[in-house]
C-alpha cells in the first residue's frame, strides 16, 4: 500500500540499558504487554525522546539514574529509529559522545551496519566507515537537541539534512513534543485519540485558543493534592532532618572535647620526650668520652703486650740457641768418652784423699 506520510515505524536498542540487541516495529496500533521491570516504561521513553530530543522532560525521577547513565552506559551503545517516507526509509542513530549526538542515515536500518561477523556491536568509528565503503550517505554529527528538531520537525535550511523531516516546516513545531510530552506523561490510564490529534493540531495554529476553566481548576487541584503531599513529607523529613542534625552537633562536640584532652596528652609526653632525650643525649656523650679513653687505654696496653712478646720471643730464641749448642757439645764428648774419664779422676781423688 502506498505510504503518503511519513511516520516512525521502527526502534532499534543496541547495548542500551541491559538490552544487547531489540528491534520493535511501530507500524499500527501497536500495543506493549509485559511484567514489571520488563522494559515498557523504557521503550516509551525512547520513543517519546525521538519526537521531544529532551532527556530531562522524560518523566525519570530524581532518584534514578539520567536517561544518558541509564541508557547509554558503553561506548557502542546506540538507539536507532527508522522513520518510513513516500518511497524509502532512513534512520537516525543517537549514541553518547560525552554527551548525546545524533547522526542521520539514508538508508534503511541494516544490522550489518552495526555488527561485525561475531556479532559485537561496532565502534562509531567503525560503523561510519562501513557506511562509507558501501557508498551510503551518513550526516555530519548533530550535537544539540535544538538543530535535532529543526531537522525532524522541518526547518533546518541545510538542504542535505532538510531531506529528513517528519513533517514539512512550521514556526510553531515547538508545542508539537509539548503537546506529545504531555501525553506520554499523563497520569490518565487511558486517554482519547481524538483528544491526542485536537491537541497537536491546535498546537500547530496560529489562532488564541480559549481557556476552559474547569480543566484550569482540575489541573489546579491536582497540584495542590500533590504539593501537600510533598509538603507533608518534607515536614516530616525536616524534623528527622533537625534531629539528626542535634545528634550530630552533640557528636561533633564529645569529639572535639576528646580532641582536645588528647592533645593535652599528646603535649605532656611530648615534654617529657624532649627532657629525656636531653638525658639521653648527655649519657650518651659521656659513654663516648668514656670509651676514647677506654680505647686508648687499650691501645697502649696492647702496644706494651706486643713489646713484651717480641722481647720474650728473642729470649726464648737465645735459650733455643744455647740448648742446641749444650747438645752439641754432650755429643762431642759422648763420643770421646769424657764421663768415663770423668769417673776414673773422681775415684782417683777419693783414693787419694
Amino acid at each position: 500500500m502506498e505510504n503518503n506520510c511519513r511516520i516512525l515505524n521502527r526502534i532499534v536498542e543496541i547495548n542500551i540499558s541491559n538490552v544487547k540487541y531489540a528491534d520493535i516495529e511501530l507500524s499500527g496500533n501497536t500495543c506493549f504487554v509485559g511484567t514489571n521491570n520488563f522494559g515498557k516504561t523504557s521503550l516509551q521513553r525512547a520513543i517519546l525522546f525521538f519526537y521531544s530530543a529532551n532527556s530531562r522532560g522524560l518523566g525519570i525521577s530524581a532518584s534514578q539514574k539520567p536517561f544518558e547513565e541509564h541508557y547509554f552506559r558503553y561506548e557502542n551503545s546506540y538507539l536507532i529509529y527508522e522513520i518510513a517516507t513516500e518511497d524509502k526509509s532512513f534512520f537516525v542513530m543517537v549514541y553518547r559522545h560525552n554527551k548525546l549526538v545524533f547522526r542521520f542515515v539514508d538508508a534503511p536500518f541494516d544490522p550489518d551496519f552495526f555488527f561485525t561477523a561475531n556479532d559485537e556491536a561496532m565502534k562509531i568509528k567503525e560503523i561510519i566507515a562501513n557506511l562509507e565503503k558501501r557508498g551510503i550517505y551518513i550526516s555530519n554529527q548533530i550535537d544539540t537537541f535544538e538543530r535535532y528538531r529543526n531537522i525532524i520537525y522541518g526547518t533546518e535550511t541545510d538542504k542535505q539534512l532538510s531531506k529528513f523531516h517528519l513533517l514539512k516546516g512550521n514556526e510553531k513545531y515547538q508545542n508539537i513534543p509539548k503537546s506529545i510530552t504531555n501525553v506520554f506523561l499523563s497520569s490518565k490510564s487511558s486517554v482519547d485519540s481524538r483528544f491526542i490529534k485536537d491537541f497537536i493540531a491546535n498546537s500547530l495554529t496560529s489562532e488564541s485558543s480559549s481557556i476552559k476553566l474547569e480543566q484550569v481548576e482540575r489541573q489546579l487541584r491536582q497540584f495542590n493534592e500533590k504539593y501537600s503531599d510533598i509538603e507533608t513529607y518534607l515536614k516530616k523529613e525536616s524534623t528527622q532532618l533537625i534531629e539528626m542534625i542535634d545528634k550530630k552537633y552533640d557528636q561533633v562536640h564529645m569529639l572535639k572535647g576528646a580532641q582536645m584532652e588528647m592533645a593535652d596528652k599528646l603535649g605532656s609526653s611530648l615534654r617529657f620526650a624532649e627532657t629525656q632525650n636531653e638525658s639521653i643525649r648527655d649519657a650518651s656523650k659521656k659513654k663516648e668520652e668514656e670509651l676514647e679513653v677506654l680505647t686508648s687505654e687499650h691501645e697502649t696496653t696492647k702496644e706494651n703486650i706486643e713489646s713484651k712478646q717480641n722481647d720474650i720471643r728473642e729470649e726464648i730464641g737465645y735459650y733455643d740457641r744455647t740448648i742446641r749448642d749444650a747438645n752439641k757439645k754432650l755429643k762431642v764428648y759422648k763420643d770421646q768418652n769424657v764421663e768415663q774419664a770423668l769417673e776414673k779422676k773422681s775415684r782417683a781423688r777419693k783414693t787419694t784423699g
